[in-house]
């Protein structure tokens, strides 16, 4: 085969950058109705108009600060209640898990020897998802103790694993 006609034959093969164009768009246009995808068309001098959503804003994450703010006000109602010596409200402010290895009468003996006392205008509370620590000052020294809360529902509850329900050890 002569060199001349080889280059007709490989001319023919080989498309030419505007048939590469038209190649590609056919291809993606292909792929994009086998994907489920909308190819826009245009009819005229105008563009199409955008899609209107159909799906509802997402919710707004609930504020921070109210969370610590609950969180806070459980672990005051409490020590308060331990200070009163109403260990069933107390009780009732532990989570499930805390509650099922802590029986109330078990959880009233543990309470009534004794506990720190805290310095319930320090608290402090850091929230992380569906779990909080509130670091309280002891009134007896510059320390802090912490309490470690879960949310349960929309509320907030205790987690007592151990030690005493004044100073529950995390």
């Amino acid at each position: 085969m002569k060199r001349s006609a080889r280059l007709a034959r490989f001319n023919m093969i080989t498309p030419t950058p505007l048939k590469r164009i038209a190649l590609l768009t056919a291809g993606l246009a292909v792929l994009g109705l086998l994907a489920g995808c909308k190819i826009p068309t245009f009819s005229g001098s105008q563009p199409p108009k955008p899609p209107t959503p159909t799906t509802q804003p997402a919710p707004t994450a609930p504020d921070t600060t109210e969370h610590a703010e609950k969180a806070s006000q459980v672990v005051k109602e409490y020590l308060s209640a331990l200070k009163a010596g109403e260990f069933a409200t107390a009780h009732a402010l532990l989570s499930k898990g805390s509650q099922a290895q802590h029986a109330p009468k078990t959880f009233e003996q543990q309470g009534k020897q004794g506990m720190p006392l805290f310095d319930l205008d320090s608290l402090k509370a850091t929230v992380t998802g569906d779990t909080a620590l509130v670091e309280v000052g002891l009134a007896e020294d510059s320390g802090t103790h912490g309490f470690h809360l879960i949310r349960e529902g929309e509320a907030w509850k205790i987690v007592y694993r151990g030690g005493a329900p004044g100073m529950p050890y995390r």
